[in-house]
Parts: structure tokens; sequence; C-alpha cells
């Protein structure tokens, strides 16, 4: 069975030429390939992609996902099987994600109210997109800060369209720490009620976490019947206060900024 670390540079995984190792994924390693005159990322899922019953319904939300044609979204351009696993194939767009704009992460750049504007902007652009496709609305279900790419050549991207959904199938068999995931689902989500809304929520929460520098809830389980979630500290009116301030504040120098371009 292939794995991420034993595929090298000039193998072949299905129609994919292995050009080399990206790094680690949530699901597996990362593999840098090409078909064509593109490049992918190969998500390699390992033992998880022998499971047949997972990868069917991947390629399903996969499928789906591919329908959002938005410069904001990311989508997955299909489930690649071979050597007795799967890949998930996502074209190659070099940038880290928004947690590393957290405190401890990878980036380090003043976080002010116009640029967490921005960013929700453009995510908000993708998510209505997908929400208000024909055929139906394509939800994410996953919106997290790894879910949200910086691109190098400037665009904010969201990734990972179906992907959440997929993966809470498996319950605790599940290889991505629920606790990754909790703090940002919406309530109702818990219980399997999910609708555009839910997206929305999960942005919201990103964006207070990247104005307000900490964690907003704090929740473990992704299963129904789990605790609601709750603040993750102590947080004052005045706290709230100011970040509905800065919200306020960011929103219509956002606005000016549309006017003026």
């Amino acid at each position: 069975m292939a794995s991420g670390t034993s595929l090298h540079a000039g193998d072949r995984f299905g129609r994919y030429l292995v050009q080399g190792p990206v790094g680690p994924g949530e699901l597996g390693p990362l593999v840098l390939a090409a078909h064509g005159k593109e490049r992918y990322v190969l998500e390699m899922l390992g033992e998880l992609g022998a499971n047949t019953a997972f990868v069917s319904r991947l390629d399903r939300e996969v499928r789906a996902a591919s329908r959002v044609g938005h410069a904001n979204v990311l989508a997955a351009a299909e489930v690649v099987r071979a050597e007795g696993t799967a890949a998930i194939a996502t074209p190659y767009r070099p940038g880290p994600a928004v947690e590393a704009l957290y405190p401890g992460g990878a980036l380090h750049v003043e976080i002010t109210p116009a640029l967490v504007a921005w960013i929700g902007a453009e995510v908000a652009a993708g998510l209505a997109h997908a929400h208000g496709i024909e055929g139906g609305p394509v939800l994410h279900r996953g919106v997290t800060p790894s879910a949200i790419r910086l691109g190098i050549d400037g665009r904010i991207r969201v990734t990972g369209f179906g992907i959440a959904d997929a993966l809470r199938a498996l319950g605790r068999k599940s290889p991505v720490d629920p606790a990754a995931l909790a703090p940002y689902l919406a309530p109702e989500q818990i219980e399997g009620a999910t609708d555009a809304r839910s997206d929305v929520w999960s942005l919201g929460v990103v964006l207070w976490e990247l104005l307000a520098r900490s964690r907003l809830f704090r929740r473990e389980d992704t299963t129904a019947g789990a605790p609601a979630c709750e603040p993750a500290s102590a947080i004052q009116r005045s706290s709230l206060a100011t970040s509905a301030a800065l919200c306020q504040r960011s929103s219509g120098s956002f606005a000016r900024q549309r006017r003026t371009t």
C-alpha cells in the first residue's frame, strides 16, 4: 500500500507524476505531483484509503464540491484510487493557513481590524457562492483556521469542502482530532442540523479569534449529545464590546476601500 513516505520523485500514483514531498497533512503526508501542465498536492490517505465506504463517501463529497468555481474557493479536483489506497488531489496554490496568524504561529504580522475584515470578506464571498450555486447549496461544514489559506498570490481561499462531513461519518475512528474542529461548529451542527448558517457561524468564530488573539469556545467532542460549547475563558463585557466596535470599524473601512478601487 502506497503512502506519502514511500513515494519518490518520478514515481506515479494513478495518473499523477510525483515531484516530491510537501510535508504533513491532516489525513496523511502531502506530496507534490503533476498531471499535464498543472501541479497538484496529493494528500495520501494510507490505511484510511482502504476503507471503501469512506472513500466512496469522500468521492461523492469532492464531486459535489467541484461544482464550486470561485476565486476564493480551492476545491479538491478528485479522489485518486491507486495501489490499494487513495489520495485527495487538490490544485497546488502555495501559501500558509490562517492558523499561522494565531499566537505562536509561523507568521509574525500585525493583526489589524482591516486585515481581519479583508480575510472575512474574501472567505464570505467564496462561501456565499457555494451556498447559492445552481443545483443546490454546497456546504463546507468544517470552516476552521486550517481550512482558510493565505495564497502567496494575495488570494484568500477556502479549502476542504465536503471533507469534514466525510470524516465525521467515521465517528471515533476519524484520524483528525475532534478537538480541532469542535470549537468552530455551530451548536445545532453537533446534532446534524446543518445549513449555510453553520458555515457563517464557523467563519465568525475564526474572525473573532483573530481579533481577540484567543480561543472563543471550548468543546472537545463532535458527536451528537456532546455538551454545548462554553467560553474558553471568562470574557468580560468590555472585551465583547471592544470586539464589536472593531468589527464595525473594520467593516466600514473595508467598504470604503471597495468603493475607491
